[in-house]
């Protein structure tokens, strides 16, 4: 298994070492923020970032998401340095975002504590990163389709689990 194991610890070792520097420039970047921003969205920032680079996040991010983080910080990034923007599409987009992300938090919390996720859930929660790509920094792609609508399905889909349990 050496020719084959060696190489996929090497492979996961940089794509951890671009991911976690994405991130550590995140941290200064949120850090350095200026005042008057919004105090809600600010948090919404550093609380997505927590979701993506906490303590065993290498074990819970499943396949293929994890390959795509450091794409992920890079989005967030963007979106944490749009927050001060004055255009109303962005500012639309930065709360069209928050709420969405605030709606998976909701289906979240009415699940017990150890409660393994339904697969919709899961789904959906990595369909909003990419949602974030798609608003925030274009350039970097979507790795899967994705539309508001797309999303509005991925939340009846997640609701429609839960219910069923």
């Amino acid at each position: 298994g050496r020719p084959v194991l060696v190489p996929a610890a090497e492979r996961l070792a940089a794509t951890m070492k671009a991911a976690l520097g994405e991130a550590r420039r995140l941290r200064a970047e949120i850090a350095a923020l200026p005042e008057g921003l919004d105090a809600e969205l600010v948090a919404d920032l550093k609380a997505e970032l927590a979701g993506l680079v906490h303590e065993g996040f290498v074990a819970a991010t499943p396949d293929p998401w994890l390959d795509a983080l450091e794409r992920y910080l890079k989005a967030l990034r963007r979106r944490a340095q749009k927050l001060g923007e004055p255009r109303r599409t962005v500012a639309e987009a930065q709360w069209q975002y928050l709420e969405a992300r605030r709606r998976y938090a909701a289906l979240v919390a009415r699940l017990e504590p150890g409660e393994p996720h339904p697969v919709a859930l899961g789904e959906l929660r990595w369909l909003l990163e990419e949602y974030a790509v798609q608003l925030f920094a274009q350039d970097l792609r979507t790795q899967v389709p994705v539309s508001a609508k797309r999303i509005g399905q991925c939340f009846a889909a997640a609701e429609a689990a839960l219910a069923r349990r």
